[in-house]
């Protein structure tokens, strides 16, 4: 995904890595690394072209192992090599990985390693907010973790948590013809539009390029074929509907739940529901995510997301 000068880029595809040269510069965020004295040690396994890929939906490239419980758990996706690198080897300092979709948020919690995408703290927080239909989706001992971080949270900053229904919230304060709809019916589409179309089209000149050259089109894996499938029907008039959508989304949670002007604040709520997940067993078929999830908000609000692992 980042492109190291003299190495070949692959985006975790067999005939992207063979259809283009080494690479003849270096991605700008890894040169700055390079410039500040980082000593790069090599490239990780990536899912293919950053989609969801569960180990046995690797075609192209294995998946990496990941070192968490007997070894043969999930690594997840799709920054699933640098996360388990970082939990496999502990002389290694750090691994770059990107995030869309939880990227790097879902491969930390699998490996259990921690996540700190661009985090940087101004002063000492003064909410702790804490949004019901998210802690609604987990339960048992993932919950009490939470909720035990939450209070340890609470002792340490002097800070009591606001308990918030953000469905309700729209209701209160979106603009009075969007609050009609209700937040997940505004927001139904707008992040996966959004993500798939760019996803779809970003590699535009690759599937014509290797049309070019071998007159046929590239392999992908099940689950990207079906993203892009989707793409293809999407008009560039629904994803700029959809950057819309998010743009007001993240205009709305900035001011009026955040209120990022009066507070130092954040958010605390799970990442997804926790389960045992391993290499052997197929993934579920998969499904149009719909409204807002817990994995869209960093990136909606272009904010860091500092990712915990449990214990």
């Amino acid at each position: 995904m980042f492109n190291i000068k003299g190495l070949r880029t692959s985006v975790g595809n067999r005939d992207f890595f063979n259809l283009y040269p080494p690479c003849t510069d270096t991605a700008s965020a890894i040169q700055r690394l390079i410039d500040a004295g980082a000593e790069i040690l090599g490239k990780s396994k990536l899912s293919s072209f950053a989609a969801r890929e569960e180990p046995t939906e690797s075609v192209d490239f294995q998946a990496p192992f990941n070192p968490r419980g007997d070894g043969y758990q999930s690594p997840a996706g799709s920054s699933s090599g640098s996360a388990a690198a970082v939990s496999s080897y502990n002389w290694l300092d750090f691994a770059i990985g990107s995030d869309n979709l939880g990227s790097d948020r879902v491969t930390q919690s699998a490996s259990s390693s921690n996540g700190n995408p661009s985090l940087r703290v101004y002063g000492k927080p003064t909410k702790i907010f804490y949004p019901l239909e998210f802690m609604q989706k987990v339960s048992g001992e993932q919950k009490r973790l939470v909720d035990e971080f939450v209070r340890d949270l609470e002792s340490t900053l002097g800070v009591k948590r606001t308990t918030l229904s953000l469905a309700k919230e729209w209701e209160t304060s979106a603009p009075e013809s969007l609050a009609k709809q209700g937040l997940q019916v505004y927001m139904q589409n707008a992040p996966t539009h959004a993500f798939f179309y760019d996803l779809y089209h970003n590699f535009d000149t690759f599937r014509d390029d290797f049309d070019a050259k071998y007159n046929k089109t590239p392999y992908v894996s099940p689950m990207l074929r079906w993203r892009w499938q989707i793409a293809q029907a999407l008009t560039q008039d629904q994803r700029e509907d959809a950057i819309e959508r998010l743009k007001t989304f993240k205009g709305w949670f900035l001011d009026r739940v955040m209120r990022v002007d009066d507070y130092t604040s954040f958010v605390v709520f799970p990442i997804e529901e926790i389960a045992p997940k391993y290499r052997d067993e197929p993934p579920p078929s998969p499904t149009m995510p719909k409204g807002i999830g817990m994995l869209d908000i960093a990136p909606t609000l272009a904010a860091p997301e500092l990712a915990i692992p449990g214990k």
